[in-house]
């Protein structure tokens, strides 16, 4: 019960620190892409996707970028819940804003 109080408090403060904006850009996750041969499933590097869920916000993540490697890498839009059109919105202006949609990570067509 304790930790349902707390995740409610947190939710709230979550919700009156963002009201005057539509979305939070964040990175999906806090590391560049590694190789799907490096990934381990028994960890994960979801601490911005996870957070997401604790506050049962909507979310969507768009290319935005490759590193070096030629890896990509993603740019996550975090709505109010339930209002996934307003995500879908603004991901979508995104993606007629950028090319990086188009691109294929280095090695993908090997």
């Amino acid at each position: 019960m304790h930790a349902l109080a707390e995740m409610g408090r947190i939710k709230a403060q979550f919700a009156a620190a963002l009201d005057a904006f539509d979305v939070l850009a964040t990175p999906t996750v806090g590391t560049p892409a590694i190789p799907l041969d490096h990934v381990d499933q028994t960890s994960t590097p979801a601490g911005f996707t996870r957070a997401v869920n604790l506050l049962e916000r909507c979310a969507l993540t768009v290319p935005n970028g490759l590193t070096g490697d030629g890896l990509p890498s993603g740019l996550q839009l975090i709505g109010r819940p339930y209002d996934e059109a307003t995500v879908l919105r603004i991901g979508w202006a995104y993606e007629q804003a950028t090319e990086w949609h188009n691109r294929l990570p280095s090695g993908l067509l090997d």
